[in-house]
Protein backbone atom coordinates (compact mmCIF):
# COMPACT_ATOMS: atom_id res chain seq x y z
CA UNK A 1 0.00 0.00 0.00
CA UNK A 2 1.35 3.50 -1.26
CA UNK A 3 1.35 6.09 1.80
CA UNK A 4 0.12 9.44 0.27
CA UNK A 5 2.18 12.58 1.80
CA UNK A 6 0.92 16.09 1.34
CA UNK A 7 2.74 19.20 1.88
CA UNK A 8 -0.02 20.72 3.46
CA UNK A 9 1.27 24.45 2.35
CA UNK A 10 0.95 23.43 -1.45
CA UNK A 11 -1.89 21.06 -1.75
CA UNK A 12 -5.01 21.71 -3.65
CA UNK A 13 -8.37 21.24 -2.21
CA UNK A 14 -8.77 18.41 -4.48
CA UNK A 15 -5.95 16.07 -3.43
CA UNK A 16 -6.74 16.98 0.24
CA UNK A 17 -10.19 15.60 -0.45
CA UNK A 18 -8.68 12.52 -1.66
CA UNK A 19 -6.74 11.86 1.19
CA UNK A 20 -9.49 12.60 3.78
CA UNK A 21 -12.33 11.28 2.11
CA UNK A 22 -15.03 13.79 3.29
CA UNK A 23 -17.90 14.55 2.15
CA UNK A 24 -19.93 17.11 2.81
CA UNK A 25 -23.51 16.27 3.73
CA UNK A 26 -26.17 19.33 2.98
CA UNK A 27 -29.68 18.99 4.87
CA UNK A 28 -31.92 21.98 4.58
CA UNK A 29 -35.29 20.98 5.61
CA UNK A 30 -34.80 23.25 8.38
CA UNK A 31 -35.41 25.95 6.09
CA UNK A 32 -38.65 24.68 4.58
CA UNK A 33 -41.09 26.43 6.54
CA UNK A 34 -39.15 29.54 6.39
CA UNK A 35 -39.36 29.36 2.05
CA UNK A 36 -42.58 28.16 1.39
CA UNK A 37 -43.78 30.71 4.06
CA UNK A 38 -47.31 32.09 2.08
CA UNK A 39 -47.51 35.65 3.30
CA UNK A 40 -50.46 37.95 2.00
CA UNK A 41 -49.41 41.21 1.00
CA UNK A 42 -51.65 43.71 2.40
CA UNK A 43 -53.03 46.35 -0.20
CA UNK A 44 -50.76 48.95 1.84
CA UNK A 45 -48.12 46.71 0.93
CA UNK A 46 -48.10 46.27 -2.21
CA UNK A 47 -48.72 49.95 -2.75
CA UNK A 48 -45.39 50.61 -0.54
CA UNK A 49 -43.76 47.77 -2.86
CA UNK A 50 -44.97 49.87 -6.17
CA UNK A 51 -44.16 52.56 -5.11
CA UNK A 52 -40.65 51.30 -3.79
CA UNK A 53 -39.89 49.76 -7.16
CA UNK A 54 -41.35 52.93 -8.97
CA UNK A 55 -38.67 55.50 -7.89
CA UNK A 56 -35.61 53.39 -8.05
CA UNK A 57 -36.47 51.80 -11.22
CA UNK A 58 -34.29 53.63 -13.51
CA UNK A 59 -31.30 52.65 -11.09
CA UNK A 60 -31.71 49.13 -9.89
CA UNK A 61 -29.61 47.90 -12.75
CA UNK A 62 -26.88 50.26 -11.54
CA UNK A 63 -26.91 49.28 -7.89
CA UNK A 64 -24.08 47.96 -6.33
CA UNK A 65 -24.97 44.95 -3.37
CA UNK A 66 -24.55 48.21 -0.78
CA UNK A 67 -26.73 50.62 -2.81
CA UNK A 68 -29.64 47.95 -3.23
CA UNK A 69 -29.32 46.92 0.40
CA UNK A 70 -29.56 50.50 1.65
CA UNK A 71 -32.06 52.01 -0.57
CA UNK A 72 -34.79 49.35 -1.42
CA UNK A 73 -34.06 45.93 0.43
CA UNK A 74 -33.17 47.97 4.30
CA UNK A 75 -37.13 50.31 3.65
CA UNK A 76 -38.86 46.90 3.37
CA UNK A 77 -37.65 45.93 6.41
CA UNK A 78 -37.91 48.83 8.52
CA UNK A 79 -40.95 50.04 7.23
CA UNK A 80 -43.68 50.45 9.73
CA UNK A 81 -46.31 49.37 6.93
CA UNK A 82 -44.80 46.00 6.26
CA UNK A 83 -43.69 42.47 6.80
CA UNK A 84 -45.35 41.26 10.08
CA UNK A 85 -43.88 37.68 10.47
CA UNK A 86 -44.37 35.04 12.78
CA UNK A 87 -41.82 32.01 11.66
CA UNK A 88 -42.86 29.48 14.52
CA UNK A 89 -40.42 26.99 14.20
CA UNK A 90 -37.67 29.32 14.79
CA UNK A 91 -39.36 31.15 17.75
CA UNK A 92 -38.63 34.14 15.79
CA UNK A 93 -41.57 37.42 15.29
CA UNK A 94 -40.57 40.45 13.83
CA UNK A 95 -43.39 42.92 14.75
CA UNK A 96 -44.25 46.03 13.61
CA UNK A 97 -42.55 48.66 15.05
Amino acid sequence: MEKNTIIFRFATLRQLMDVVNIKQLINDEKFEEWFNYKHKITDDENKFLKRLIEIHRLYLTSYNEQKLSIRVIGPIFTSRKIFVLQIKKCNTVVKQW
